[in-house]
């Protein structure tokens, strides 16, 4: 709010609005950055820890079928 008061006085409004959309979206997109990298490990063990049940679910019946016969 300060910075656009400036740029009213020193009749550079449209410029210094321009300049708080930039730092906006640097902004946003570092706090994008920031979560992709925490979100990925994240979803590295979710996605190893689903196909861990699948493979268990498929070879444990086969394990027990097999200690049955024998």
């Amino acid at each position: 709010i300060k910075m656009i008061a400036i740029g009213e006085k020193s009749g550079a409004l449209e410029k210094m609005l321009e300049n708080i959309g930039k730092q906006y979206d640097a902004d946003v997109e570092s706090r994008i950055s920031r979560m992709s990298a925490a979100i990925e490990p994240i979803m590295t063990v979710v996605m190893g820890a689903f196909v861990t049940l699948l493979v268990l679910g498929i070879m444990l019946p086969i394990w027990g079928m097999m200690g049955s016969a024998g």
